[in-house]
């Protein structure tokens, strides 16, 4: 199930883009030069937001003009999942829930059906 979502968060993140998402799957391509996050999903403008050092999650979904409706986040970093949090969690918990991003993260925002993750503390 994990690599089918992979898969289809590439795609539409190479979309987003304007790049083939074999040029996504395989960062060392030479078709992928820019430093760029990547934010999909029920934000207002889905797009690749230029990378810079100190950009947050807050900031990437911030760059599209904010959310739709959805408080889902889920942030992708090489293949996984690493975080899911909603933007509550974000505003209130600080750097735990909003981490500084890394070039070619992908962020989707809004739920994603079939994914299950244990309770938070």
């Amino acid at each position: 199930m994990k690599s089918i979502l992979l898969v289809i968060t590439l795609c539409y993140a190479a979309d987003a883009f304007g790049q083939a998402p074999s040029a996504v799957q395989n960062p060392s391509s030479k078709r992928v030069q820019a430093e760029v996050v990547f934010v999909f999903g029920e934000v207002r403008t889905p797009q690749a937001v230029p990378y810079t050092s100190t950009m947050t999650l807050s900031d990437a979904i911030g760059n599209t003009g904010g959310l739709t409706d959805t408080p889902w986040v889920y942030l992708f970093r090489d293949g996984a999942i690493i975080l899911k949090t909603s933007m509550d969690r974000i505003d209130r918990k600080g750097p735990a829930d909003n981490p500084l991003l890394k070039p070619m993260d992908i962020i989707h925002v809004g739920a994603i059906s079939g994914l299950h993750f244990p309770p938070r503390q």
